[in-house]
């Protein structure tokens, strides 16, 4: 493992192998993956979107998950964001790991 993001990509199977066969604990491997797959969908995101969407109070990935196809469409058409963008990332969120 040289990088960080390597870890956002491995199955949790290979994920636990590896934490098994290092000094590295499982829990904790786990959640450097947790961290790197939040940090990549909120970087894919682009700051540009995050500032409009900051305009309606989302201000982190966690809160993408809870949006509606209703809202995701009413701030599609605000700010102009592809709906298919939003819904996927609001699919994504729903999905992260330790989703507080």
């Amino acid at each position: 493992m040289k990088y960080l993001d390597q870890l956002r990509v491995l199955a949790k199977d290979d994920l636990i192998q590896l934490a098994r066969q290092s000094d590295l604990g499982e829990g904790f491997l786990l959640g450097l993956r947790s961290q790197a797959v939040l940090q990549n969908v909120k970087a894919r995101i682009g700051m540009e979107v995050w500032k409009k969407l900051g305009e309606e109070g989302i201000s982190s990935v966690w809160d993408l998950a809870p949006l509606t196809p209703t809202r995701i469409q009413e701030l599609s058409q605000k700010y102009d964001i592809d709906p298919t963008v939003l819904t996927t990332y609001s699919h994504e969120a729903k999905n992260l790991p330790n989703t507080p």
